[in-house]
């Protein structure tokens, strides 16, 4: 829905913005008196849209979004295939976000139908080039109905010690996000993907039951050979080498396997798209029950036991809404850690090994009480600091920017249509034609 929400238009200028360059948000620019969060800028320039089959009278523009931020195309009318050639800046609050772009044809009637979608997680861009992105529907799920691909040119400019910084603070939340309802195809996918997360932590428990009870005489012996060791001369900052070590093997094994860091396998993609088709039925059947609830709600002289079901019908939806909730809650962390474990987002494990060698260093030099003591300080005195201090949880901060299992189809679908697709244009491509480009 475009409603309502602020909407900016930018052609492309000779303005300040359009000379940033890495001086702008690096090393250096730590000693200017810039916010934290303001860790990059995003210049996207959109070429076009081509390829769509919804006829040569259509009005096509084009939405970009990042966080909270969105841009705007021109119309252009009786076209299915656009160019635009705009270029619009993007300050950027959190390199864990995601460029969004949208494609909406626009009526007569001045009715807005949604075409085409693509989101790009900010940390695959970077590079000054031009590519060719297949539309997808509405979650990102699969191609649209109207096909078509858009050619986007990104260039991405960032502080990696801001965002760092910013990457264990609470993630900014959507200004239009629509609340969460009860979906009975959402609660059994969360039961779902909570049972999986349940299936690997009861793997994990097996294999440490099964060092305890000799099953593997060899892992048994050297494991409490180990143990031993680590109990007479381990000292705590030992913790935080071994933890990188776990992640790089982590690292070493993804690597050896040959798969993609943001590679999600086929199995779960197949799911995860079945689950969605399954939303869009589930929403539309609720629907119409909630409409036959409300035609039911005439106040006659035999409706007031029908009225009691109905009270009893939506105190049950609210149980099983805070029921969807926490699974889901729950299924997220899980695929997260599990995700961030796996090196899906290779920028985050990297980051997690810069703070725990930082760590290391500190704890091996500074006396824990020390330590303690600067922790309570702080967290003692954050409020007399700063009154409006809204207190978080840093690690969970920290995991919320990995990706779910879903998120990851999204992401790597689009990749694998880019690949295919730009190797057709290069083969199509042999004279001097090919698809819409800057």
């Amino acid at each position: 829905c475009l409603s309502g929400m602020v909407v900016n238009e930018m052609d492309e200028c000779d303005g300040p913005q359009n000379h940033i360059t890495e001086e702008s948000y690096g090393l250096i620019s730590l000693l200017k008196m810039k916010p934290i969060n303001d860790v990059g800028c995003l210049k996207a320039k959109i070429g076009g849209v081509s390829e769509l089959s919804i006829g040569d009278n259509s009005s096509l523009f084009a939405v970009l979004r990042v966080g909270n931020s969105e841009f705007r195309t021109d119309v252009v009318h009786m076209c299915a295939n656009v160019i635009w050639n705009k270029t619009f800046y993007f300050n950027i609050n959190d390199i864990h976000d995601n460029l969004e772009v949208s494609i909406i044809c626009q009526h007569k009637s001045c009715k807005n139908e949604f075409v085409g979608k693509v989101e790009i997680p900010l940390l695959r861009l970077g590079t000054t080039a031009t590519k060719m992105y297949v539309l997808k529907d509405k979650h990102c799920m699969t191609k649209a109905k109207a096909g078509g691909v858009v050619d986007l040119e990104c260039d991405l400019v960032y502080n990696p010690i801001r965002a760092g910084i910013q990457t264990f603070l609470p993630k900014e939340g959507k200004v239009m996000e629509e609340g969460e309802t009860f979906k009975r195809k959402v609660l059994i996918s969360n039961i779902r993907r909570a049972t999986d997360v349940g299936s690997m932590l009861q793997s994990i428990w097996s294999f440490i039951e099964g060092l305890w009870s000799w099953q593997d005489k060899w892992l048994s012996a050297l494991s409490f050979f180990f143990f031993i060791v680590s109990c007479l001369l381990a000292e705590l900052w030992m913790v935080f080498p071994l933890l990188i070590l776990l992640l790089l093997f982590g690292y070493m094994v993804v690597y050896v396997r040959g798969h993609h860091l943001w590679q999600i396998d086929s199995r779960r993609k197949s799911r995860h798209r079945d689950e969605d088709d399954e939303e869009e039925e589930s929403s539309m059947e609720e629907g119409e029950e909630g409409s036959e609830l409300e035609d039911e709600g005439d106040p006659t002289a035999e409706d007031q036991s029908k009225a009691g079901i109905s009270q009893t019908f939506k105190q049950l939806q609210r149980v099983l809404l805070l029921l969807q909730t926490l699974l889901g809650q729950l299924a997220d962390l899980g695929e997260r850690v599990h995700n961030f474990c796996h090196w899906r987002v290779p920028w985050l494990c990297w980051l997690a090994i810069t703070v725990l060698t930082v760590a290391m260093v500190i704890v091996y030099f500074i006396p824990l009480r020390y330590i303690i003591l600067a922790w309570g300080v702080n967290k003692f005195t954050k409020r007399l600091r700063n009154p409006h201090y809204i207190d978080n949880q840093e690690l969970l901060d920290f995991i919320s920017r990995a990706p779910t299992y879903k998120q990851l189809h999204q992401w790597n679908e689009a990749l694998m249509q880019i690949k295919s697709k730009m190797l057709k244009a290069q083969i199509s491509s042999s004279g001097n034609e090919g698809l819409v480009s800057t």
